[in-house]
């Protein structure tokens, strides 16, 4: 999870704008309900901290090894806490413009995840920048085209529903096939806007662009491109 530099005020759930209708995705491990989490959902005892834990265990990056070593626990432990109280900052005001797709199993457990609100990036970035937060699907559950299903749900929410004309995502290295066959292209130093916007955000960014890339997408491809407008209020020392 990114944190922003601007006062981020935090969404409420798509569903009240463009609503994900349930569905499911089949797997040999059994089938799996994806659908968007509901405000019933968030007040559940330990939800914020269990999704923090999935989304940390699943994630390649090097701020998430700290899961692999058994040793860290209490480390761990303090990393689980700030991510969901993240989480929590995210959900605790309204703004209509989140989307948090979650698939279940039979025993309710998460095993894929999607998280998706307005960039707040610069003043009213977050009104035509949609960011994809997070997105991972444990280990076991790969190979379904869960990850897919739940990229894919997202833009189409917003593509026509929403006031975003471009959906940006800072990707592991090893997913950016998937991304580009998603329609995802890496943001380019070869052009001044995408040089200032790239340069702006990889401050915060230790690991770019040694583990991650930044890639964006059009969803009104007949408008301006969000690096065109974030670009014009960075100023130009960040070329």
């Amino acid at each position: 999870m990114e944190i922003h530099r601007q006062n981020f005020q935090s969404p409420k759930f798509t569903s009240r704008v463009c609503p994900i209708k349930p569905s499911v995705v089949n797997t040999k491990w059994g089938k799996l309900t994806l659908e968007e989490v509901k405000p019933i959902d968030i007040i559940q005892k330990g939800f914020f901290e269990n999704l923090a834990a999935f989304f940390g265990k699943n994630f390649n990056s090097p701020d998430w090894q700290i899961f692999k070593d058994p040793t860290k626990k209490s480390e761990l432990n303090m990393v689980i806490e700030n991510f969901a109280k993240n989480l929590k900052a995210l959900f605790k005001n309204n703004d209509g413009n989140l989307t948090l797709l979650v698939a279940r199993d039979k025993q309710k457990r998460i095993q894929g995840a999607c998280l998706s609100y307005g960039y707040d990036l610069v003043p009213n970035s977050k009104d035509y920048t949609l960011y994809i937060d997070s997105i991972c699907v444990n280990r076991p559950y790969r190979g379904f085209s869960l990850g897919k299903k739940m990229l894919q749900k997202t833009l189409d929410a917003n593509s026509k529903n929403s006031s975003f004309t471009d959906v940006f995502l800072t990707g592991e290295k090893n997913a950016c096939g998937f991304y580009k066959k998603m329609g995802f292209s890496p943001l380019s130093k070869q052009d001044k806007s995408q040089q200032k916007v790239i340069n702006f955000i990889a401050l915060d960014r230790f690991d770019y662009p040694k583990f991650v890339d930044f890639l964006s997408k059009p969803l009104k491809p007949n408008q301006e491109r969000w690096y065109n407008r974030v670009a014009e209020v960075i100023d130009d020392s960040w070329l």
